[in-house]
């Protein structure tokens, strides 16, 4: 297991490293700020969302944010399961803009 991590992480650490110092300077917005339709697009198992979305769930009622959660999608399977993502984003755009 740790021998699968180290080779999906290295020759990559500058790559994670200027991540991580970009993010520094993101500043954090409540959702009453999003005045635009905004798509949440995330996975029943991506804990750290549900997680938030538990906390500022009513919150984010009060927005534009529209909430789509994919029953059985982790954090990676949100950018590899396109097949079933791209239709959900595809609908909201056209709704939307």
């Amino acid at each position: 297991m740790i021998r699968r991590h180290t080779k999906r992480i290295k020759g990559r650490i500058p790559v994670w490293v200027a991540c991580f110092q970009a993010m520094c300077g993101w500043l954090n917005i409540d959702a009453s700020e999003i005045k635009r339709p905004a798509l949440l697009l995330a996975g029943s198992k991506n804990k750290n969302v549900m997680d938030w979305l538990e906390e500022d769930r009513s919150s984010i009622a009060r927005t534009k944010v529209h909430v789509e959660i994919v029953d059985g999608i982790n954090h990676q399977q949100e950018f590899s399961q396109i097949e079933r993502l791209y239709p959900i984003v595809y609908s909201f755009f056209n709704k939307n803009f």
